[in-house]
């Protein structure tokens, strides 16, 4: 099956000029319904983008992607070679030029979801595309590539109607090494995957009997054996959703928190930006809370800065109204700035990559003219 090029219509550009020696621009790009930016790499002198879209016609989700010049003016949408309903959820660069693809979807005929993993060669052609039909459900939300060609992927499992989280790592061709899923009393998902030369680390949450969550990390060995599992909470909401080894060999996990933060004079917190570095044998350095009590944040994505400094995109929002938000932090968490990007009525950042100088990043703006993805860059002040 060849790839379905489509033009969306309603596409919109703001542009910025110069700053600091490069363009900043924010873009959206789509039609009605809904195209989701999940995740992005450079391709060319301009950035490729994947996205989950909904096809009105087709009356179901499918996996596509976005190619946009430097400054995010679009060239073409391209439609991947999967059948069913298809939920992109990430995407993350890989060696030598490559790229991976992962999400879930429900193939033709069946009723549960499976796993969704897809590759692309340097000239961003589609290497191999796979969905492993297991028993269950299936559904991976986050992928690291791998030196060696392959990928690993996390995700939650469906067992006996409890969460469970789930890990798998696939080889250069496609082929599934292994997969695991630990098993948990509780509802637990994997968001976030981040591997170094010898470990795997996952960021996610795990829901207590009393109904809250708690942030969870995991660090398993690269033959998927797990080395410790820890969790952070309070009496509230917490969640991991992003994480990144360190150039000191320590983990940083960014997600958010209802349970710490400042709180306005009766006693009430927003939610909050929820950064925690821990060692690689899981004890924990240090924790930092970013937020006030006007707006609540979430954290969606995170990359370092070639200075060591955090940047996390996510959303900042009060009652219906969000906009697409950034931070940077220092390496000690300490906070350098806050931006938002009111585009549309609703905003969010889901994956930021850094350049040399500022970043860029996609995600979604919900406007007039319906969800559609959303990609920008910055220079290093955010502006």
């Amino acid at each position: 099956m060849g790839p379905i090029r489509i033009i969306l219509l309603c596409t919109h550009l703001l542009f910025w000029p110069a700053v600091s020696g490069q363009n900043s621009f924010i873009a959206v790009h789509g039609g009605m319904n809904a195209q989701d930016g999940v995740g992005m790499v450079p391709s060319g002198n301009g950035w490729l983008v994947a996205a989950r879209v909904f096809d009105g016609d087709e009356k179901r989700y499918r996996p596509m992607l976005l190619r946009t010049g430097p400054n995010g003016q679009l060239i073409e949408w391209t439609g991947l070679p999967m059948d069913g309903v298809v939920f992109l959820q990430a995407m993350a660069a890989g060696p030598a030029g490559t790229s991976f693809i992962a999400g879930h979807s429900f193939a033709p005929g069946r009723t549960t979801h499976d796993g969704v993993l897809i590759k692309l060669d340097a000239q961003d052609n589609v290497s191999w595309a796979v969905r492993p039909s297991l028993a269950g459900d299936q559904q991976y939300h986050a992928v690291a590539a791998l030196p060696d060609g392959g990928a690993v992927a996390c995700g939650m499992a469906v067992s006996g109607g409890t969460q469970e989280v789930l890990v798998t790592r696939f080889g250069a061709a496609g082929n599934v090494l292994w997969s695991q899923v630990f098993p948990s009393l509780f509802h637990e998902a994997g968001h976030a995957i981040a591997t170094d030369a010898t470990n795997i680390a996952i960021a996610g949450r795990r829901m207590l009997a009393g109904g809250t969550n708690d942030a969870m990390m995991m660090r398993l060995d690269l033959d998927g054996q797990l080395q410790w599992a820890q969790s952070w909470g309070g009496e509230a909401h917490e969640e991991g959703r992003a994480l990144l080894f360190t150039p000191d060999g320590n983990i940083m996990m960014a997600g958010h928190t209802d349970s710490y933060g400042p709180t306005d004079q009766q006693g009430r917190r927003k939610r909050c930006i929820h950064l925690i570095k821990v060692d690689i044998a899981g004890d924990t350095l240090w924790t930092r809370v970013q937020g006030d009590t006007i707006f609540n944040r979430m954290a969606h994505a995170l990359a370092m800065a070639p200075n060591g400094d955090l940047l996390v995109g996510g959303e900042r929002y009060r009652s219906a109204i969000s906009d697409a938000m950034a931070l940077r932090f220092n390496g000690s968490g300490a906070s350098l700035w806050e931006h938002v990007y009111p585009e549309g009525k609703e905003g969010r950042i889901m994956h930021i990559h850094p350049l040399p100088v500022g970043f860029a990043g996609c995600g979604w703006s919900f406007g007039e003219a319906g969800r559609q993805a959303l990609i920008l860059r910055r220079n290093d002040l955010g502006d």
